[in-house]
């Protein structure tokens, strides 16, 4: 099985120079559009830099960065929106309040000569205060002290931040590469035709993939790209169907997101590669594409019920 340096060949050969120089950035910008990815891979990085006299040959810098990160220096702050648990939903955004508790972090003397590593998961979820807070923490940093700042959507990313931090990117895998992680995880039970329809539909991720296989979503395709292509198919009970699927399945919260994001990629997947959809019905899905971020963003940070999600989603495709 392909380790992740064999995917990103030149990735992994910056992130390992910079492992072996001395002069390391104190700010570096990860981008890539699967999220599991990036987070892996900025954790691996954050343990070399908090531990610099312990990795200083190529195979163990190697070793650490295409491992699984299990345990967490105390070194590493992670900043990412945070779950409210009395009202069972997360922060809408990462605010300025979020970005202070850096400062305290980081103010108090190195302990043991270790350096301290800031996550940001991620510049994506950002307000406008948070950003402007976290551009003076990098203009100014403290000494042996770093940030790695996650991104999934890199064309976002803006200039002030991207001018004071390196750049790497993790783009999506070639089909090739695509398929063969595939059947090293999923063996033979599925066709070559499936393969190639999740790398179309996903785009490349690896990520949705597996959750598209673990959720069954299979199941349930068919019928929506019936409903994405003829709404008069659309019953008034159709969401009470989903959501019996979903509730079968045992989806968890983040399945939920997925296959909300499944109904976007199924979307642009008819656009794109069913000739039989006509023009009106292209219009009518795009506005449901943005529509879905809506319902995400309702049923995610404002912890609106999972019925009403997927009766406003499919009365929105019905009626629009």
């Amino acid at each position: 099985m392909e380790v992740l340096s064999d995917l990103y060949p030149k990735q992994f050969q910056y992130l390992k120079n910079v492992c072996l120089n001395s002069n390391q950035p104190n700010s570096i910008i990860i981008s890539g559009s699967d999220y599991n990815l990036i987070r892996k891979i900025a954790l691996n990085y954050a343990e070399l830099l908090t531990s610099p006299n312990k990795y200083q040959d190529i195979d163990s810098i190697l070793n650490v960065l295409n491992g699984e990160n299990i345990d967490i220096s105390p070194y590493i702050h992670i900043v990412e929106k945070i779950f409210l648990e009395d009202k069972k939903r997360f922060k809408k955004k990462i605010y300025r309040d979020d970005i202070s508790l850096i400062h305290s972090t980081f103010k108090t003397k190195e302990d043991n000569f270790n350096n301290r590593v800031c996550i940001i998961d991620s510049l994506d979820d950002l307000a406008v205060d948070a950003t402007n807070s976290l551009l003076k923490i990098i203009e100014e940093p403290n000494i042996s002290t770093y940030f790695i700042l996650l991104s999934h959507k890199k064309d976002n990313i803006l200039p002030t931040i991207k001018s004071r931090s390196h750049c790497i990117n993790f783009d999506r895998y070639n089909f090739n590469i695509f398929r063969k992680i595939f059947k090293n995880e999923h063996g033979d039970i599925y066709g070559d035709d499936l393969i190639n329809y999740l790398y179309k539909l996903s785009k490349g991720s690896m990520e949705f993939t597996d959750k598209f296989i673990s959720s069954n979503l299979k199941d349930l395709d068919d019928h929506f790209k019936k409903i994405l292509v003829n709404s008069n198919l659309i019953k008034h009970n159709t969401a009470d169907h989903y959501v019996d699927f979903i509730v079968r399945n045992k989806f968890t919260n983040e399945e939920i997101i997925n296959f909300f994001n499944y109904c976007q990629l199924k979307i642009n997947y008819e656009i794109q590669n069913n000739p039989k959809v006509k023009r009106k019905t292209i219009i009518s899905m795009l506005d449901s594409y943005q529509y879905i971020d809506y319902i995400k963003n309702m049923y995610s940070v404002y912890n609106l019920k999972l019925e009403a999600c997927l009766i406003s989603l499919f009365s929105r495709l019905k009626n629009v």
